[in-house]
C-alpha cells in the first residue's frame, strides 16, 4: 500500500434498523491501510468501538439545534449500553431523541468524522469519558439538555479466524 496523504473513503451501506436507510459513514485511509496489513499478515484485526449507531451531524443539527452526533441505536450488551447511553426511540407521541455525543476525553465532537477519528485513538479495554447531551424537556419551544459524562469501556469489532495470505 503506497504511502500517500490520508484520504477519507466514503461508504454507503444498508443497515437494517428501525430508522430509514441511507446511512453513510467514512473510513480514514490510514485505518483501511492498518486493517488490510493486519488481514494480509494473518493478524486478528480488532477495531475500537463504543457500540452505537448514529445520525450524520448535519441532520443532528437540524433536529436538535446542537452540534454533535445523535445516537440512534444502542445494542444490548454494547459498551454504550453498559455505560447508560440512551438511543433515539419512537413513542406514541413521536420521536424521543437519544443522547447527543459532544465530546470524548475532553475533545469536542461536532460530527461523525470527529467521533470516528477520536475512537480510533483508543484500544479495546480502554475506559474513555464520553460527554453527551441528554434531552430533559422543552422551554420556550426549544429542547433543553443536560450535559453528562459517561464512562465507556471501549469494545472491539473485528474478524477472527481469517485465512493467512
Amino acid at each position: 500500500i503506497p504511502d500517500e496523504p490520508p484520504v477519507v473513503e466514503r461508504i454507503a451501506v444498508f443497515i437494517p434498523t428501525r430508522f430509514p436507510p441511507g446511512i453513510g459513514f467514512a473510513i480514514p485511509s490510514d485505518t483501511i491501510k492498518a486493517v488490510v496489513k493486519g488481514i494480509i499478515s494473518g493478524v486478528e484485526v480488532r477495531r475500537p468501538v463504543i457500540g452505537i449507531t448514529f445520525l450524520e451531524s448535519q441532520s443532528t443539527m437540524q433536529l436538535s439545534g446542537v452540534k454533535g452526533v445523535l445516537v440512534l441505536d444502542v445494542p444490548r450488551g454494547s459498551p454504550a449500553a453498559k455505560a447508560g447511553i440512551k438511543p433515539t426511540v419512537k413513542t406514541i407521541a413521536g420521536v424521543e431523541l437519544g443522547d447527543i455525543v459532544v465530546g470524548i476525553n475532553g475533545t469536542p465532537i461536532t460530527g461523525e468524522a470527529d467521533l470516528l477519528s477520536n475512537i480510533e485513538k483508543f484500544k479495546p479495554g480502554d475506559v474513555i469519558k464520553v460527554t453527551v447531551l441528554r434531552g430533559v424537556g422543552e422551554s420556550g419551544g426549544k429542547a433543553t439538555f443536560k450535559q453528562m459524562d459517561m464512562q465507556v469501556e471501549v469494545g472491539a469489532a473485528g474478524a477472527t479466524n481469517l485465512p493467512k495470505f
